[in-house]
């Protein structure tokens, strides 16, 4: 694995890009935040190559930390300590989610890391149990 690799960079699309992520590297699900002279947006691709915008407006215009997906249509970044939610093309900042440190997908489930000692988790992104982080 690794040895050959092929260029998906369509014209100068990945230099766009500043946060790629795929769901289950076996179902071959990516999402990216991509930066244009119109806007940040949420895209997501099965290929690489043809990309959907998820978002149908912009995005706080500030460095996404992470990214990580739940569904085809709920996508979760952070970034600023700040956690977001793309759901069904919207996107919202989660006003009880401050100081965050990381936001990842694991199991099919949405874990939230906050830096004052929580793990938060959710499978389904609305509904929140904390967790305590190890010492």
């Amino acid at each position: 694995g690794g040895s050959t690799w092929v260029n998906k960079n369509a014209e100068g699309f990945f230099s766009q890009i500043t946060t790629l992520k795929t769901i289950d590297p076996n179902n071959d699900v990516f999402f990216a935040i991509r930066g244009t002279n119109v806007g940040r947006r949420v895209v997501r691709s099965t290929d690489l190559s043809t990309w959907t915008e998820l978002s149908t407006n912009n995005i706080p215009n500030f460095y996404v930390d992470h990214i990580a997906a739940l569904s085809d249509n709920t996508v979760f970044f952070s970034g600023n300590s700040q956690l977001y939610r793309v759901r069904f093309g919207s996107i919202e900042q989660l006003q009880d989610f401050t100081n965050i440190g990381s936001v990842s997908h694991f199991d099919n489930k949405i874990y939230v890391y906050d830096r004052r000692g929580a793990i938060l988790e959710s499978n389904d992104g609305l509904t929140w149990v904390r967790k305590s982080a190890p010492n």
